[in-house]
């Protein structure tokens, strides 16, 4: 019965950090969401932005006008397989470690 609950306590310690920072996440993602919906991206800059290209007449000031790019759904999936493969590689590594 020990072992159960060593092993219940050492995936909660685990498993709490990852909760905590998936909690923080949603909660800023959440919050630029709203920030977006009452003012969206660009809102009342875009033709300031336009005017400014086109006087200044360069590649470098359409460049600095151009809005950050969002990451795809693809983008986010690919890097969260790609976060969960190195932590489970990790985990493993650890296990190895503690049965040499």
């Amino acid at each position: 019965m020990t072992e159960i609950l060593s092993a219940l306590a050492t995936s909660a310690a685990v498993m709490l950090p990852v909760i905590i920072f998936a909690l923080f996440a949603t909660m800023a993602a959440v919050r630029r969401a709203e920030a977006e919906a009452h003012h969206p991206p660009g809102f009342g800059t875009a033709h300031a932005h336009a005017a400014e290209a086109t006087a200044a007449g360069s590649a470098a000031a359409a460049a600095a006008a151009a809005p950050p790019r969002d990451l795809s759904v693809l983008e986010i999936i690919l890097l969260a397989v790609a976060l969960f493969t190195l932590a489970m590689l990790a985990m493993l590594g650890v296990s190895l470690l503690g049965h040499m």
